[in-house]
Order: structure tokens, then sequence, then C-alpha cells
């Protein structure tokens, strides 16, 4: 990348023990790149800032403004970096990071499969931390750093003293095991007590075995301490407690004492080789196992009295509330003093209230450090706090456990129902139907709930119930629609009206299904209810692509994304994405659709989001007729893995299995599974029948399955609308006039994918009529849709069933593909590249489209690969040009 040879990006995360050698390791690879030659950032996690939001925002942005979002800020300064050439972001110890920080650490690995970025990231594992096992699942490579061998050791010694070790250092070498810090730490206490001597030309060896009683570094390391004075063991315990390096008046303070007495204590701290001193003047250890072993060994009570010192310090120099908690909250383990500290309290409700509107994972996070302090006493509102904290940053399970934990101790009944609801969300979000609907007849059953809070479940379960394929009979729901009326109940009437909405839709008639939503939104009064800023939001687009194709559904994702955007519903976003996926999918623009898709179910991964079987179908479906099986299988695979649930009961998933089927000429798999899906199509109808009905025709007719295609011929006018029906019959029975008839509709709608299908369908209908003219127009027809789609496999069927039909192709400079250059931009694209050009980011860009920044930074990779360009200031050039 640094090099030039591919403008996409690498993320790496090193992991290894403590003191393994991963900086070291880091600091190597830094130095390998040629200055110059990339934009190198050094950024580090700091063991007393676990709290503090957006450490790693903060270390980027030292001297830019960061507005609202710090995170936000962070990350569109390295996109713009990036603009520039390629950018290497180091980060060690991700360990200590905060959750805010480790979130963004995610974002630009994602980002990093398309920018100009080289994300170096090491950390120790920390298997209970969700967000860096988050983080470290979503690099691209990942590394362990074992132990050194014992060549390594002695290469060790000998770089440190000129000298190869003899046979008694070895061995003493030999109880280090491998771990780099320890040998050097044994090498330096044996140098520091003088009975290393130097024999012959090259050997270095240990005189006799000195008594250090170290069985590992951490008993090393405190012998070290026992030799140190009382004032200079002040220092350590100071620094160590600070918990990162700290400035010299900082540290006065934390020692009541002038800060221009240090200088000779800072020294004695810096000669005992357990800290150091940077050129700026801060102090701190120097390494992380130094000042763990140095804070293991304070006594409690000392410990608690310097972390209440530290957030006394911290508080009157204007730091974050949640660092002063951070140190409070340490203060208070362990405490026999029982009584709640008001200064704690008051430094928690100021962090939570700082720290969720832009950084709910540290809200999460510091929630989490309250319940281990109060167990069973935290108050019940700080544990509805807690809960909503974990749902929405994608801890759902989390969630789910505190409450099934708590649920019985609560004593206020609107924090139980809330709470309740809270585990429905939860269990709804993830796609657990039976649990979500065991839950709600639970709650339902409670003694004394309030009638709306009633209406609201029943409402919410009969919408799970048609996300899950099992949507109520008609009647069942008109008549829960009057009983919501006559209450006066507007809210429930809106719940359930998207519920009808959806049923009308699923049964083939989207019209209806329009009508019913503007009517729901008549009865929303507020803009800031709960209403408006739902996943309802996403219906209107989809009912619209039904009834009048993508370019009226496009204009209803638009308007979705400005309300949504005005509700500050970002949550919907993913929703919202899909939906568009599927616009961008039916009219033939696939790489918009990609760019949609990615960025949505990117964001679905990190909410947990189950219901994505629609928009993994779609994009399985992409890569399969983009000629690229082995990603289609995989993504279909990862799916079915995890037992996540079919959106409506339609096997999206499956109808792309069947295209991965059909890429690698399994056609008689392909003919098993299309037999299977048809069925499926029969007992669950809805709008993915549309989608599958000339899939599984082309698959029979391709394995002269007489019986399957029987079946289709004559189920298909139930099942899908009657332009797709024409499609059909016409296949089965080569009529060219019902293919074009069909293809002509699907144009004058906008869904030009299926009509390339279509053409393709024509084209050898009219060569087995004998008319090659037309066949041969109908032919470059469909060829022009699969180039537009990037379809290299559907071509290259196209070309093979027309020259077996004895129709060939003209000149081939007459029929160049276009696949390269400006000109096979997509007109999003091509909007995309004029707003680079004058001078916007990513944010900027999304802000303007009204889609997520990931959306636009897919957009811009598609546009540099297809146009050879390195970076976004040779796009401007090239869009000014």
């Amino acid at each position: 990348m640094v090099q030039g040879r591919t403008a996409a990006g690498v993320s790496v995360v090193i992991e290894g023990a403590p003191g393994i050698g991963k900086t070291f390791l880091v600091r190597e690879i830094l130095a390998s790149v040629a200055p110059g030659d990339a934009k190198v950032l050094h950024v580090a996690g700091e063991q007393g800032r676990r709290n503090d939001p957006f450490a790693v925002a903060g270390q980027l942005l030292t001297g830019e403004a960061t507005g609202e979002d710090p995170g936000e800020a962070a990350f569109d300064h390295v996109d713009e970096l990036c603009a520039g050439g390629p950018v290497v972001l180091c980060v060690d110890d991700a360990h200590y990071l905060d959750a805010a920080s480790l979130t963004l650490l995610r974002r630009l690995a994602w980002a990093s499969q398309s920018l100009p970025l080289a994300l170096l990231i090491s950390t120790r594992p920390a298997a209970s931390r969700e967000q860096l096992t988050m983080l470290i699942r979503q690099a691209q490579l990942r590394l362990w750093l074992p132990p050194m061998s014992r060549m390594m050791v002695e290469r060790l010694v000998f770089d440190r003293t000129g000298r190869w070790p003899g046979p008694l250092l070895r061995r003493i070498l030999g109880q280090a095991a491998g771990h780099p810090l320890f040998a050097g730490e044994l090498l330096r206490a044996y140098a520091s007590a003088g009975v290393l001597a130097e024999i012959g030309t090259d050997t270095i060896e240990a005189r006799l075995e000195l008594g250090l009683q170290a069985t590992g570094l951490d008993e090393l390391i405190r012998a070290q301490l026992r030799q140190l004075d009382e004032p200079t063991l002040d220092v350590l315990a100071a620094v160590a407690v600070w918990g990162t390096d700290i400035g010299v008046g900082d540290l006065a303070a934390m020692l009541f004492s002038p800060a221009d007495g240090l200088d000779e204590l800072i020294e004695r701290a810096v000669s005992s080789g357990l800290i150091r001193r940077e050129p700026a003047g801060t102090i701190g250890f120097a390494h992380d196992l130094f000042r763990e072993a140095a804070y293991a060994g304070l006594p409690a009570p000392r410990r608690r009295a310097v972390h209440r010192r530290a957030a006394r310090v911290l508080a009157a120099a204007g730091h974050s509330p949640s660092l002063v908690a951070d140190h409070l909250l340490q203060a208070a383990q362990n405490d026999t003093d029982t009584s709640t500290d008001p200064a704690l309290v008051t430094a928690l409700h100021e962090a939570v209230a700082a720290t969720r509107p832009y950084a709910p994972e540290v809200t999460a996070d510091l929630l989490d450090d309250v319940a281990a302090i109060s167990g069973p006493e935290i108050s019940e509102p700080l544990l509805l706090q807690r809960v909503e904290a974990l749902f929405l940053r994608g801890r759902g399970q989390s969630a789910e456990t505190l409450i099934r934990q708590r649920i019985t101790t609560v004593t206020d009944p609107a924090v139980a129902a809330q709470l309740q609801l809270t585990l429905i969300r939860s269990l709804m979000n993830r796609g657990e139907t039976a649990a979500a609907l065991a839950a709600i007849g639970q709650t339902t059953g409670i003694a004394g709930l309030p009638g709306a809070t009633l209406r609201q479940l029943e409402a919410v379960r009969s919408w799970l119930l048609v996300l899950a394929g099992r949507a109520p009979p008609a009647a069942e729901l008109d008549e829960m629609m009057a009983r919501f009326a006559a209450a006066g109940d507007k809210d429930a009437q809106a719940s359930v009206l998207s519920t009808i909405a959806s049923v009308a839709f699923l049964s083939g008639h989207p019209d209806t299904a329009l009508g019913l939503m503007r009517t729901r939104e008549d009865l929303i009064t507020s803009p800031d209810s709960f209403r408006s800023r739902s996943s309802a939001l996403a219906l209107p687009a989809m009912f619209e692509l039904a009834s009048s194709g993508p370019r009226a559904a496009q204009a209803a994702v638009d308007r979705a994304r400005r309300l949504s955007a005005d509700a500050r519903a970002a949550w919907v976003d993913p929703f919202l994405g899909f939906v568009a996926g599927g616009v961008a999918f039916a009219a033939g623009d696939w790489d918009d659709a990609v760019a949609e898709l990615d960025s949505a179910l990117e964001v679905a991964e990190e909410t947990s989001t189950g219901w994505i079987s629609i928009p993994v179908g779609i994009r399985s479906y992409i890569d399969a007729h983009r000629g690229r099986p082995g990603p289609a299988r995989a993504r279909l695979e990862s799916f079915r893995h995890r037992g996540l649930p079919l959106q409506f009961g339609h096997d999206r998933p499956g109808w792309a299995e069947l295209a991965v089927l059909e890429a690698e000429g399994a056609i008689q798999a392909a003919g098993t599974l299309a037999r299977t899906l048809w069925s499926a199509a029969r007992s669950n109808p809805g709008p993915w029948a549309v989608d599958l009905a000339p899939d599984v025709t082309r698959i029979a007719l391709a394995g002269m399955d007489r019986r399957l295609v029987g079946q289709i011929r004559d189920e298909v006018p139930a099942l899908c609308p009657p332009d797709v029906s024409r499609l059909v019959h016409g296949m089965i029975t080569a009529d060219p006039e019902a293919i074009d008839a069909a293809a002509a509709e699907f144009a004058g709608t906008g869904r030009l994918a299926v009509e390339a299908f279509a053409r393709e369908e024509a084209a050898c209908a009219a060569a087995a009529h004998g008319e090659r003219d037309r066949a041969a127009a109908a032919l470059e027809t469909a060829l022009a849709g699969y180039r537009r789609m990037g379809a290299v496999p559907d071509r290259d069927r196209a070309l093979a069933r027309m020259r077996a039909l004895g129709i060939r192709r003209g000149p081939r400079e007459a029929h160049r593909d276009v696949d390269y250059g400006w000109a096979s931009l997509t007109a999003t694209e091509i909007r995309i590249a004029a707003l680079v050009r004058d001078g916007l980011t990513n944010r900027e860009i999304g802000s303007r489209l009204f889609v997520s920044p990931r959306t636009v930074q897919t957009h811009v990779s598609h546009i540099l690969q297809k146009t050879g360009l390195r970076s976004r200031v040779e796009i401007a050039r090239f869009a000014e040009a």
C-alpha cells in the first residue's frame, strides 16, 4: 500500500502477552516506512484512561477542531489525510482504550478496505471486552507473537552487550521462558549487581547466580521496588495510580509538594530503571508491567486514598467527568465503608450525561463499573440506564442477561415495564422470535399493566409474527385495529397499521399498503414520537418498489432518510440501507447496491441486528452473478451458521444459493434447489417470487425438468404480477413477443436488472424462430445491461446460448464494453466525484446525500477502482478536467 501498488489498505492486529515485544515489533515496522512515502500517525492506549471517551480521537486531533462528536471528527481527519496519499496509523496498547475509541477503530478498519490506510494495532488478549473482541474480528490480519526461541534470547544479549552469553548466563535467562522483557530485566539485574564478566573475545558470563527468588517477572520487579526509598516509592505510587504519563505540575499536586522541589526525587525514580522521563518533561513507567506491579503492591487503603487525590486533582484541572468518575470508582472498590460517596454519585451522573450523546459505549462501560461496585444495590433508574446503554451499543445479550437477573427485584412498576420492553426489543432485534414472543406473553400476564402498554404489546406481537412469516389473519388485524380506534389510542393504531400495510404488501397489493401508510402518517401527531422514528420509515420505499419501480422507490428512500436525519433516528439507517440496496439492485445499479448493502450490513453487525436475510441474499446474488461464487458462498454459510431467521419467511439466501450453483455449473444441484424454493414460494408467497420465478424457470428449462416447468406455468399467475408472469410464460413457450412485452414493461418502470435477463431470453426465443436481426438487437440490449451490472458470467452465458443458436456478434470494435474509466461510473458515483472535487469530506457528502459516510467511502473506492486513480486528490483533479 505504501509503495502504491494498491489503492486499498489493510488492518492488522498484533496480539501477545505483556512484554512479549509487541511495541518493539510495531516500531520496527514503522521504521521500515521511508520518510515521505506515507503519513505516519501513532497513538496509544493508556492504563488510566479506560473510561475517558475518545482517547484516540484526542490524540489524532491535537490542535484540530472536534465539533460535537470527536469520533466523527477523527474519522473525517483520517479520511482527509488519506486523500493526499497513504497513511499508516499505529495504535499501541489497544486493550487500554475506551469503548468509544475501539468503535472508532472498527470503523477505520472497515474503511481501510478501500482507503490507502494501514491500521496497525497491538493489544493484549482481552476476551472479556466485547468491543475489543469485535475490533480484532474486524481486522483483516491477526498475528500472535510467541515467546522467543533460545537463539533469539542469545541474540538479545548480544544486542545489549555486544557479546554472546556463556552457559551459566544462558541457564539463568532460561527462567524467562522466552519472554523478552523478563530476559532483559534479568540481564539488567545481573549487570547492576556487577556479577557479569567478559570472557574471551565474544562471551559474557555470570560469575555466580544471584538469589533473586524470582520465579516470574512480577517477582523480579517487586524485588527492585523493595530496594527503593520511601519518597521514591511515593512517586511511583502517584504515577501508578494516575495511570498514564504525568506532568510535573500534576505530580506535585498528587504529592502535596512544590513542583520546583521534585527534580532530585524524579531523577532517583528514573535511575531505578522503572520510570522514564520524556523530552516534553512528563514522566511515566518504562513498561506497563512495571506500573502494574507497583500498583498491585500498594496497600488497599493507600491505593484508595491516592485515587481520591487523583480525582480531586483532575476535577480541579477541568478534566472530563468520566475520568474523575473512573478514579472514584477505583477508590470505592473493596472499601469496607459501605456508605455511598456523594462525590462518586455526582461524578457518575455527570459522566453518564456527558458521554451518552456521542460515546454511549463509554456510558455502558461506566454503568458496568457502577454495577460492579454496587452489586444488587444499584438504583433502579441507574439499572434502566445501564440496560438501555447496553442495548443501544449492540450488546443486547448482555442487556437481556442483566434484565433477567434483576427484573424480580425491581419495585417500581414503570421501571419494570421499561426493562421488559427493552428485553422484548432486544430479542426482536436479534431475530430471537420464539424468545421474544414468550417475553411478550409473560409481560401481558403482569397484573395491573396500563391499557396502552397492553395494546402496544399486542401490536408488537402482530408485527413480529409478520416478520417471521406467520402473519395473523386479516380479520384478526382488522378487529385489533377497531379496538384500538375505540380506545382512542392513536399510537397503537399507527403501530398496527404498519403491520396491516405489510400484510397487504406481502399479499401482492403494494398500492393498498401505500395508502395505509399515508393513513398511518395522519395518526402521528408528534415528530418526536417513537412511531416517527421507527423502522417503519423504510416501509414506504419497499412498497413503492413493488408498486411503481426503482425511481419512485428511490424518491421514497430519500424522503425517509431526510426524516430520519431530522428525527436523529440513526438506528433506522441500516434498514434504510437495506431497502436502498434493494432499489439499486432492481435498477441494475449493482455498484450502488453493493455500497448500500455493505455499509448497512456492517452497521447491522455492530448493533446485533438479526433481520438480514434479504440484504445477505441480494449481496450474495450479486457476487454470484459477478463471477465470485466463493465470497457469495462464504457469506451464505456465515448466515446459516448464525441461525438467523428468514425475514417474512422468504428464503432470499436460498435464492442466492441457486445463483451460486448456476455460476458453478452445478445444474443438477441447482435443479433440486429450484424445486425446493418454488415449493417454498407456493407456501409462503410474496415479492421474493418476482425475483425467484425467472431464475427457477431458466434452471428448470436448462435441466429439462418438465414437471417443475409445468408447475411454474400453472402457478406463476397467482404468485407474480402480470409482467413477470408474461415473462415466465414467454420463456416456457419461447415466445419472443411475450418476452419483449414484459421487457418493455420492466424498462418502463426502471427495473433494468430483470429487463436485462428478459432481453437475453427474448434474444434466444427470436433466434429459435429464425429472427436473427431481432435476436441480435435483443442480445445487445441484454449485454449492455449485464455490462452495467458487472454480470460477466451472465454475459458469457448469453453469448454461449446465442452461439449455440447460430448467432454471433459483429466485429469486436463495434461493441467494445465500457467497463473502465469515467464512462463506466454510475450516476451516483459521478455525483460523488463532483462533490469530492468541491472539497467535501465523506461525512459532508453523506449529509448532503442522506447516506452514511461508510456508503460514500464505498462509492469512492469504486471510483478509484474503475478509473485507476490512487487518491481523492486525483479524483478531484480529473473531475475538474
